[in-house]
């Protein structure tokens, strides 16, 4: 398999199947399933078991995510991407990275911070009583409303129901304008489709109508879920969202599901970083994208059940590009 890009933004079938396989051979980061984000670009190791993903925007190269695929692969992955970017003048930045991959991306020379924080509920250890009075009656006054929850596979949803999640997610981001999709820092973008068959969706639901939904991607290395869209009716009575996410982590608990990721939140908690980024640039960085992607207030939310907490990085080549790298994440 070629080594550099496919300059076609539209995956192929086989492509798309290499991408699925490896997926389940070595994906174990919460963000992995992300790669099949639509308008994505993939370059791949010689031998197609190892790849990233990216975008480009003015002149830099957004890589999402953890790398993928066997181990032994990885750093010379990199080092050929990069060399790869500076023939074509571009600059590379890597967003969400996980705590694996701060110290080799570091020796390539790249420099490091924190970007955000990732809540994680451990479901071992998930209990509905753990959590803070509040929190528990507002799932108990939309219990007491009768709303019903169901879980499902994307290629189970009756047409019906099909309808009812792209209305609910349509008045979601008509009432949130562009702002409803910066809550989570990464996510499909889409509903999931017939081909997404291991995805989840968590579904609220009374007198047969849709009041809002959960969809899950999966981890497949660590049994585990992560949330991707959270959409719902502008009459949603109040604690949905809460009823949602205990539900969800209830009912998952139960089917021997280790984790589920609430995704993370970028620009929360910077100023806690490694110190490579000044902290005037730090602190710029933090009042212009965390009021754009509403960090702060996911932050809070998320706390409500209880999280572990962990961190994510990026990593870029220059200080002098900061400013295109943070135009280019606000993209």
């Amino acid at each position: 398999m070629q080594t550099q890009t496919q300059e076609n933004l539209n995956v192929g079938h086989e492509q798309k199947d290499n991408i699925i396989r490896l997926l389940k051979l070595y994906g174990s980061d919460s963000l992995s399933y992300f790669h099949l984000q639509e308008s994505r670009r993939y370059y791949f190791s010689p031998s197609g078991n190892s790849f990233l993903s990216y975008r480009i925007y003015n002149k830099i190269a957004i890589v999402g995510g953890d790398p993928l695929g066997l181990s032994s692969e990885i750093t010379t992955l990199l080092i050929s991407f990069i060399t790869y970017l500076q023939l074509w003048s571009l600059s590379p930045c890597f967003v969400g990275l996980s705590g694996a991959y701060k110290p080799i991306v570091s020796t390539l020379g790249l420099k490091v911070s924190k970007i955000g924080e990732e809540a994680v509920l451990k479901l071992e250890n998930f209990e509905r009583n753990k959590l803070k009075k509040k929190v528990r009656r507002a799932v108990r006054h939309v219990e007491k409303l009768e709303v019903d929850i169901f879980f499902m596979s994307p290629k189970d949803l009756s047409p019906y129901l099909k309808c009812e999640l792209e209305a609910v997610s349509s008045e979601w981001l008509k009432k949130n304008g562009k702002r409803g999709k910066r809550g989570f820092s990464m996510t499909l973008n889409r509903l999931p489709t017939q081909s997404d068959n291991d995805c989840q969706i968590a579904i609220a639901v009374k007198n047969n109508k849709v009041l809002g939904f959960l969809s899950f991607t999966p981890i497949y290395q660590k049994s585990g879920l992560s949330l991707d869209l959270s959409r719902q009716r502008t009459e949603a009575p109040n604690g949905l969202n809460e009823f949602l996410i205990i539900k969800s982590a209830e009912y998952f608990k139960k089917k021997s599901v280790s984790i589920i990721s609430l995704n993370f939140a970028a620009f929360s908690n910077i100023l806690e970083s490694s110190g490579l980024i000044p902290e005037k640039i730090a602190t710029f960085s933090k009042k212009l994208l965390s009021a754009f992607y509403r960090s702060h207030n996911l932050r809070v939310f998320n706390e409500k059940f209880l999280p572990s907490w962990e961190s994510r990085y990026v990593a870029y080549g220059t200080f002098l590009y900061v400013p295109l790298y943070l135009l280019a994440l606000a993209r």
